[in-house]
């Protein structure tokens, strides 16, 4: 296994710095928080931010899958924060 690059996140707190789920798919890693969808590009062998997504209000976002570059499905468990429930996000 070899070390590629550290990638920082600006979340201000645990619950919005967070990784909680990461894919990849076509050189593009899409990173999962608890508030934010990451999408990094690798060009030239570093990871670039290419998207930034909102999901809303704060949910215990814990699972991702990317379906192809337009659709990603992430889950969340249930907890104080919500309901267990998945979401299909069109990109």
């Amino acid at each position: 296994m070899k070390f590629l690059q550290e990638i920082q996140l600006k979340g201000v707190s645990w619950l919005t710095g967070s990784v909680t789920g990461c894919d990849y798919l076509n050189n593009k890693l899409y990173v999962l928080t608890y508030k934010r969808l990451y999408i990094y590009e690798r060009i030239n062998g570093q990871f670039k931010l290419l998207r930034k997504k909102n999901l809303g209000r704060l949910q215990q976002w814990e699972g991702i899958s990317v379906e192809s570059e337009s659709e990603v499905r992430i889950v969340a468990e249930k907890s104080r924060l919500g309901k267990q429930k998945m979401k299909i996000i069109k990109l």
